[in-house]
């Protein structure tokens, strides 16, 4: 699959404002939409939300089509993918860490704030790629 970086660029801009269309920016989930143009889907099982994917297959099927487009992507591309990231991190880790807590009942919540919090900032992204 050949992508050129404006195209990269153009899905990772789309995707962002659909996100943020969606509420995800305020602080709560994206709401699941309908139709071909839909972000995600969730599933609700009994414990609450069970991610984005109806099924592991399709999961795994979206996996493999975005590293195949990101293993072509430039490195000014995988900045802006890995920032975009970092920046979703940041805006989440509460609720990340509180949902963690609720399905794990392990720790401490302000630890595992403080943990997305060093996971946001030392995780090495493509700035740290192996040379080969």
């Amino acid at each position: 699959m050949n992508v050129d970086e404006a195209k990269i660029s153009a899905i990772v801009e789309e995707v962002v404002r659909r996100l943020k269309e969606q509420g995800f920016a305020s602080g709560s989930l994206p709401q699941s939409s309908a139709g071909a143009g839909a972000v995600a889907t969730r599933s609700r099982g009994t414990s609450g939300l069970r991610g984005v994917f109806s099924t592991i297959e399709e999961a795994i099927e979206a996996a493999w089509q975005s590293q195949k487009i990101y293993a072509d992507a430039s490195m000014e591309t995988r900045k802006k993918v890995v920032a975009a990231i970092r920046q979703v991190g940041e805006e989440h880790k509460e609720d990340f860490a509180r949902r963690i807590y609720e399905e794990t009942k392990l720790g401490r919540i302000d630890h595992k704030i403080r943990k997305h919090e060093i996971v946001i900032r030392l995780t090495p992204g493509p700035e740290h790629r192996l040379r080969a």
